[in-house]
């Protein structure tokens, strides 16, 4: 099984994926928690920001254009099955990563926490390609709402664990929860 962790530039939080969490660097937090899982045969950093890197996998600089459902397309097409994970979520674990992977029966599988489906805590494979691909010629942008309406595997572990970081405030809760 392979890994792709989705980093990209931030807006709201600029450089986001180079903040220092408990002494490491975000991306380097999200990658060391996969690498020692030992789940992943391949850890795979995919970005469009050429900043960011980290020893614990490969960068591959993402050329799609676009957004996040854009970039799916592009991994699907290279890796045909994968679990994607936010660079931006350093409370993942070992357990949370096991439920995900434990669930998988060849039907995408998506994490829901307390009603909300985690596009980036999500296994896709290429049995959903040309249904994704229909899903954006029709005009559709939301990862979120097409894991809604397609054949996923939903589910639901209510936990602190998938937030990501976007905002100041949310990196405080995470150190406050994390004890640094």
């Amino acid at each position: 099984m392979i890994a792709v962790i989705f980093a990209k530039r931030s807006i709201r939080l600029p450089a986001k994926h180079h903040i220092m969490i408990c002494g490491e660097e975000m991306i380097d937090r999200v990658s060391r928690i996969l690498y020692e899982s030992k789940i992943f045969d391949r850890i795979i950093l995919y970005t469009k920001d050429e900043t960011i890197n980290s020893r614990y996998c490969e960068v591959v600089i993402d050329h799609s254009n676009g957004i996040l459902i854009n970039s799916v397309i592009e991994c699907l097409k290279i890796y045909s099955e994968f679990l994607a994970i936010g660079g931006d979520m350093p409370l993942i674990d070992y357990d949370l990563l096991k439920i995900i992977i434990d669930a998988y029966d060849k039907r995408p599988v998506s994490l829901s926490s307390y009603g909300i489906i985690q596009p980036l805590l999500s296994l896709y494979n290429n049995l959903i390609l040309n249904s994704l691909n229909s899903y954006i010629m029709s005009g559709g942008t939301s990862l979120y709402k097409f894991i809604l309406n397609n054949d996923f595997k939903i589910i639901n572990v209510n936990t602190f664990k998938t937030m990501s970081v976007n905002t100041s405030i949310d990196l405080i809760k995470i150190k406050r929860y994390l004890g640094c």
